[in-house]
């Protein structure tokens, strides 16, 4: 409940600093997003996450959301975001996605529960992505898992360069 509150209050405040120019245009990236926009309840981060879809985009916002359950995820979002990065994926999975797979055709479609690790099928709205296609996605070169960033020195480093501009302004 406590992560359902913090996320609806991060998405308000940034919209809130975007909308002031306080802030740069920024991609807001969500990880186990089923969480926070779920299909069978409404929570408070539900309707926050969706008017920051519908706003964020006016003023230069992305929004990354994550999940490995889309059957989870709200239908409104699911059908509000605009481009879809799809995975193999199988059976609820893949009934909550129909109709959101833009124009690819029943062979590709039949081909998403065995999608090779590494390899995504891409859709979206038509003026972003015109076709669906498959896409290759990369190793990835780093570790798995990040280190946990010293956040108080962060923000010490942060404060201090805004401090620095604010005197030169």
């Amino acid at each position: 409940q406590h992560a359902i509150l913090a996320v609806a209050t991060i998405c308000r405040g940034l919209i809130h600093l975007r909308k002031k120019g306080a802030c740069p245009p920024f991609v807001f990236v969500l990880d186990e997003a089923h969480r926070f926009v779920p299909s069978d309840k409404e929570v408070i981060s539900s309707s926050v996450i969706s008017n920051f879809l519908r706003i964020g985009r006016h003023l230069q916002v992305g929004t990354v959301l994550v999940s490995q359950s889309p059957s989870n995820i709200s239908r409104e979002i699911l059908i509000l975001s605009n481009t879809r990065f799809i995975h193999a994926l199988d059976g609820t999975d893949l009934k909550a996605i129909s109709g959101l797979l833009g124009d690819a055709p029943k062979e590709m479609l039949d081909r998403i529960p065995t999608l090779p690790v590494g390899t995504a099928m891409v859709c979206g709205t038509h003026e972003l992505i015109r076709h669906t296609y498959t896409m290759n996605v990369r190793e990835r070169t780093s570790t798995h898992g990040a280190p946990t960033a010293n956040l108080i020195e962060k923000a010490r480093l942060w404060a201090q360069s805004h401090e620095d501009k604010t005197k030169t302004s």
